[in-house]
């Protein structure tokens, strides 16, 4: 999904997403060590980073929305938050080895390629300290909101599609989620419905989800 379709979603809604943090952020942050910052891949407009922000972490947030950098922006300036923000693809952010004490990759897996995700899954490896985490999220082969319908929808793996103009729909049951991270250790999964919501004023949808936390070792 391009950055200007999430500048028009994130434009109708200050919170389009919610503003309460994930249930498995809230459920484990404290595992998180506080000597190191925390990476938010895909910050939007922040609900998980202040949460963070808020039990004394130090966070990093990567976007390429402007619209929803401009609204962090404006929040790490009032009230002066330990939080540093990077508008640009995932793909283009660089970081130090063994910079983070954990990393967040929440429902970014859906839109990427397989082969995406195991770079990006390479990526956390490399920028996080000894024993840092990664948590991560994303629908499981049973989700049928997010599923294409549409013609322009090819599939292209066992688990992805991809449409005519490059984007991707990616779906991983758990278990194959946790082997896109090579030399980490299971700490928490779990697949199943996640909670009936809706974005901004649309509809009631519910996704298949699979949640997972991993430890580098």
């Amino acid at each position: 999904m391009s950055a200007s379709l999430f500048d028009e979603l994130y434009s109708k809604s200050k919170q389009y997403f919610g503003d309460h943090p994930e249930n498995m952020l809230r459920d484990y942050f404290s595992m998180c060590d506080k000597k190191g910052r925390i990476l938010d891949i895909g910050i939007g407009q922040g609900r998980n980073s202040r949460f963070l922000l808020q039990q004394g972490y130090g966070v990093d947030g990567i976007d390429p929305s402007s619209v929803a950098l401009d609204g962090l922006n404006k929040m790490v300036k009032d009230e002066q938050l330990d939080l540093k923000l990077f508008q640009m693809e995932y793909n283009m952010f660089s970081a130090a080895p063994r910079t983070y004490s954990a990393i967040l990759i929440f429902n970014l897996f859906p839109v990427l390629s397989e082969a995406q995700i195991t770079d990006l899954a390479q990526k956390a490896r490399r920028w996080l300290k000894r024993k840092g985490l990664v948590f991560v999220t994303g629908y499981t082969s049973n989700e049928t909101c997010f599923k294409p319908s549409s013609p322009e929808w090819i599939k292209v793996s066992e688990s992805s599609y991809k449409d005519d103009k490059g984007n991707f729909r990616t779906f991983l049951d758990v278990d194959d989620a946790i082997k896109k991270f090579r030399r980490f250790k299971p700490i928490y999964q779990w697949e199943g419905y996640g909670e009936r919501h809706s974005h901004g004023n649309g509809h009631i949808e519910q996704h298949h989800l699979f949640e997972i936390i991993l430890q580098k070792v």
